[in-house]
């Protein structure tokens, strides 16, 4: 084998390597534009679910484990007065909420559980001052939000308002004179 040869060979193997590495450009540049998809399929899907958690027509409320509220829908916003709540405020310190169990529930949430509370009066303005000074009649359910490793990481909370439910199961109660059930 002369220096000619070997000086062909390495030409024949450069050649070889710019093509092997276009091929790997071109896969990089074609994986690169399918995680540009992904990213924008994920991000539409986000926003769809944030607008379906904000427009819902039933208070909802999104919780860490901590007890903090990290979201409410419009509808918890327009009930409470405010955006957010002080940073300060957790579930599990509200004189009110605890009157009502909220913490155990809570606490049963956070093990995986879906929890519903039984019909209860609720007065937002007890619990947030620039709340609405109105009882409302209440159902609860707790949903546990799970994340990738398997665990709770949060909590949805979904406020259903059966006030005016309540006030007709006790006028009928009333009417028929039977006794009616306490909440």
């Amino acid at each position: 084998m002369d220096s000619h040869d070997h000086h062909r060979l390495s030409h024949d193997d450069l050649l070889a390597e710019a093509e092997r590495l276009r091929r790997e450009v071109t896969h990089l540049e074609a994986a690169a534009a399918a995680r540009k998809r992904v990213k924008a399929q994920l991000e539409m899907e986000r926003d769809a679910y944030r607008a379906v958690f904000d427009e819902c027509p039933i208070i909802q409320v999104w919780i860490d484990r901590e007890g903090r509220v990290l979201r409410g829908n419009k509808v918890a916003q327009a009930l409470v007065g405010m955006e957010s709540s002080p940073r300060e405020f957790t579930i599990l310190n509200d004189p009110q909420l605890i009157m009502l169990g909220v913490p155990e529930y809570f606490a049963r949430a956070l093990a995986g559980e879906t929890v519903r509370m039984p019909r209860y009066v609720f007065n937002t303005s007890k619990t947030h001052a620039t709340g609405r000074d109105l009882d409302l009649v209440l159902e609860t359910v707790l949903h546990p939000v799970f994340g990738e490793d398997g665990a709770v990481h949060s909590v949805v909370v979904q406020h259903f308002d059966v006030s005016a439910l309540d006030a007709a199961q006790r006028e009928v109660a009333r009417l028929s004179g039977h006794p009616c059930p306490d909440r």
